[in-house]
């Protein structure tokens, strides 16, 4: 027999238990909640990674085709292209080619404008030769060491060899 003073256990939580998982909710969304509304970050990201894709892309065009491919990159966009004429002459390589944006598989070309919130600061305009090299589309030298800046990610594209990479921060800087 139970006694008067005990009464029977009712299934629940305590205030306390409660007031804990309120204060722990809190906490969390004070600090994780804001990123999932800030998107600029995973813009920039995405907006590099199709940037150094392109980048890429037209690299191994022109080692394929033999062809120039050029290449043009500015705050406001990138296009990739080939001129009419496989090989134009020394110091004609206007930029942008003369031709339209290569068209790219799956329909598309390879221009792309800059997403409204993101920033790209620097600007190249190059070319790929037949064995991949990027030259100036003045003067028809190897085209320096590149760096442009998109958002807080780096793209860098080598001289000599045109690979463009992406130097990212920390993720504890994010």
């Amino acid at each position: 027999m139970a006694k008067r003073w005990q009464r029977e256990r009712t299934a629940g939580f305590t205030v306390t238990e409660m007031v804990t998982v309120l204060v722990l909710v809190a906490i969390l969304s004070t600090f994780a909640l804001p990123r999932f509304f800030d998107t600029a970050v995973f813009t920039a990201r995405g907006y590099i990674e199709a940037l150094v894709a392109a980048v890429a892309y037209g690299q191994k065009l022109a080692l394929a085709s033999g062809c120039h491919v050029g290449i043009s990159i500015t705050a406001t966009g990138y296009t990739v292209g080939q001129w009419a004429i496989c090989k134009p002459a020394s110091g004609s390589h206007s930029m942008p080619p003369t031709v339209s944006s290569i068209p790219i598989p799956g329909g598309g070309t390879l221009t792309d404008p800059t997403p409204a919130n993101v920033t790209v600061t620097g600007s190249a305009s190059f070319y790929f030769d037949g064995l991949g090299r990027p030259l100036n589309t003045a003067t028809d030298a190897l085209y320096p060491q590149t760096t442009i800046t998109v958002g807080a990610n780096t793209l860098t594209i080598e001289d000599e060899t045109g690979y463009a990479h992406v130097s990212s921060p920390t993720s504890s800087s994010l």
